[in-house]
């Protein structure tokens, strides 16, 4: 009886400290409105399938949030730092330019390819400078972290608690992505290894009060089908541990429920990716937070690394 009455008085200093705790606000105006103000502590996972702008989406909704003053932990196990850091120059520099022949993409950033006549480099070289210091406001606030095949949860969560102890702020964090991360056991198989690890990241997220984004991958059987949870790959904790479940799908997908064979799948997804705009879906699977399930409609802007969802803004 005694630890019960202890627990509860904790709770209720939980709660009275919570009402003190804004939700952390993106950029994406409906997803707030969604996610009951903004995020919360918990585990977001979101998946796709290969080239619909995973990775690009959380880099940007993370860039925007460290614009307002919130710290990140970007933990990159696929791409490098330098890509990483192109794809938010190549946005500020689309979301900046009125004349939108000018922004260079990510990778014209990283290898320094300005082509065209000198007035048109005069004028990217200007866009780009404007592009750096717009994005100082955020980079002052990301830490982005390089990693491989080597880096698993333990090694993730002593950066993290030595991040917060010098720092004396919890970060959001970002890992990129699920699959890569080591397994904890050479006797575990695919399926347990990521289980174990959605397991342990949700722990994490509990213990030390933060948010925390984890990016998977869907399974091959999933690129001509809706989002589910049995698109996420080798990964059935998902459903159960994760507080938040989202996944990106083209917008097309929607329409083949029992329509359309095989290949006339895959060629309507192969003319949707082949677009500059490509139209996408963010849907939620799960949602501890707020609405159980949402669909927000976006355009996705590869070249530039931009998402904006309906009626906004440039």
């Amino acid at each position: 009886p005694d630890l019960t009455i202890y627990r509860l008085e904790e709770y209720l200093k939980e709660l009275e400290t919570n009402k003190e705790k804004p939700a952390i606000k993106t950029n994406f105006g409906p997803l707030d409105d969604y996610l009951s103000g903004g995020l919360h502590t918990g585990l977001y996972v979101i998946g796709a399938v290969s080239s619909l702008g995973k990775t690009t989406f959380i880099n940007q909704l993370t860039d925007d949030i460290a614009k307002n003053g919130y710290d990140v932990l970007f933990f990159s196990l696929e791409m490098g730092r330098n890509e990483i850091i192109s794809k938010s120059l190549s946005r500020e520099m689309f979301r900046k330019a009125k004349d939108k022949s000018l922004p260079l993409s990510a990778l014209e950033i990283q290898n320094l390819r300005f082509h065209g006549i000198a007035e048109q480099m005069k004028k990217q070289r200007e866009l780009l400078r404007e592009a750096i210091k717009e994005y100082g406001n955020s980079a002052r606030h990301v830490s982005i972290i390089e990693g491989g095949f080597d880096t698993g949860v333990n090694e993730i969560k002593e950066i993290i608690e030595r991040y917060i102890s010098l720092n004396k702020t919890k970060p959001i964090v970002v890992i990129d992505y699920l699959q890569i991360l080591k397994q904890s056991s050479n006797f575990f198989s695919d399926k347990q290894a990521v289980d174990h690890n959605i397991t342990q990241l949700k722990k994490l997220s509990r213990n030390n009060d933060l948010v925390i984004f984890v990016v998977s991958s869907f399974n091959r059987d999933s690129y001509l089908t809706p989002v589910s949870f049995a698109s996420f790959k080798e990964s059935g904790a998902i459903e159960y541990t994760a507080d938040v479940v989202f996944g990106l799908e083209l917008s097309i997908v929607k329409t083949f429920t029992g329509k359309g064979g095989k290949e006339d799948r895959e060629k309507a997804i192969n003319e949707a990716k082949s677009k500059g705009e490509r139209e996408l879906d963010l849907v939620t699977l799960k949602n501890r937070f707020g609405s159980p399930y949402f669909r927000i409609n976006m355009t996705y802007y590869p070249k530039f690394n931009l998402f904006l969802h309906k009626k906004s803004e440039w």
